[in-house]
């Protein structure tokens, strides 16, 4: 009998141990898939679990070698098994919105969680006892759906800069605090309703929801968050600020400028609030970072040069 290729998500802890060994030569399953978190992705099984291997025999052979790919990443295990059995080590709601990514991708899910205990057509099993209850998924799904239920969770896998991730989480959780607020249309991080974000170091971000347009939303503002300013490149802004010196021009969520008052224009500007107001949407260049890392810009130079009057009299 040919052995049907699995995976096991979160295979390095102890759960996930515990299915390695229990599939150790087993006559139906081979292992040729293992996932688990970002810290250890990227290394082989036996370096990953080398200080905390807990289940007292040796790591079996044919996975020993295996490399351990990003749990979060389901397009991973496409093509390297049939399906995958979930140790994953997580808030409930993380795991739902994970091993929904997986069966999105079409790789079905064994898992050891409780977290879909109650979630519509997942049978629960005991092999020995109640089997026949896979015949359920046939019974209530003729067909696959062309789109995943909308109240079911959601998980969306993408990179950032990792250098930027401090940018996205804010002085003191502000800026991911707002994100997930804004996003989600809640008060509180912790409303039932609010998406739920990891952020790893590598740059790895998650984003857990049953809405997708709640997903997109916070996709889009973590983009922002962790966009670079490209210098010399020309910009519109809104001005947020006018004070006796320059203005402070906010060209997306997360990052500000500063106008000096002698880059407001070419002519000589006296006051800036005799040019911009607070709310105006204007032109700017990025100049620069000074040496507090603030960024610089320029209205003057994103603006037409204005010909001289000696140039003009001439023509």
């Amino acid at each position: 009998m040919e052995k049907i290729n699995v995976g096991v998500l979160g295979a390095t802890g102890m759960v996930g141990q515990r299915y390695i060994k229990l599939l150790e030569n087993h006559p139906w399953f081979e292992v040729t898939y293992v996932a688990a978190s970002p810290r250890s992705a990227g290394k082989a099984y036996k370096d990953s679990v080398a200080s905390r291997w807990l289940i007292g025999s040796d790591i079996p052979e044919g996975v020993a070698n295996l490399i351990v790919q990003d749990a979060n990443d389901p397009k991973a295990a496409i093509g390297k098994c049939k399906f995958v059995f979930s140790a994953l080590e997580m808030d409930k709601d993380a795991i739902k919105a994970l091993e929904a990514a997986y069966a999105e991708e079409g790789i079905p899910v064994v898992s050891n969680a409780s977290a879909n205990r109650w979630t519509e057509d997942v049978p629960m099993l005991i092999p020995e006892i109640n089997y026949a209850h896979l015949d359920v998924i046939e019974a209530q799904i003729s067909e696959p759906r062309e789109e995943v239920s909308k109240y079911a969770p959601k998980t969306m896998v993408f990179m950032i800069n990792p250098d930027k991730i401090k940018d996205v989480i804010g002085k003191g959780g502000e800026m991911i605090t707002k994100i997930i607020l804004e996003a989600s249309n809640v008060n509180s991080v912790n409303d039932i309703n609010a998406v739920k974000v990891d952020l790893n170091d590598d740059g790895t971000v998650v984003i857990y929801h049953t809405d997708k347009e709640v997903i997109d939303k916070t996709k889009e503002m973590i983009l922002n968050a962790a966009r670079e300013v490209e210098i010399g490149k020309i910009y519109t802004g809104k001005v947020v600020k006018v004070e006796d010196y320059g203005c402070f021009v906010n060209l997306w969520d997360g990052q500000d400028g500063f106008v000096h008052v002698s880059q407001l224009a070419h002519e000589r500007v006296e006051k800036p609030s005799d040019m911009v107001h607070e709310g105006d949407e204007i032109i700017v260049k990025a100049t620069g970072f000074d040496k507090r890392g603030k960024l610089n810009l320029s209205r003057k130079e994103a603006l037409p040069k204005k010909e001289s009057k000696e140039n003009k009299n001439e023509e």
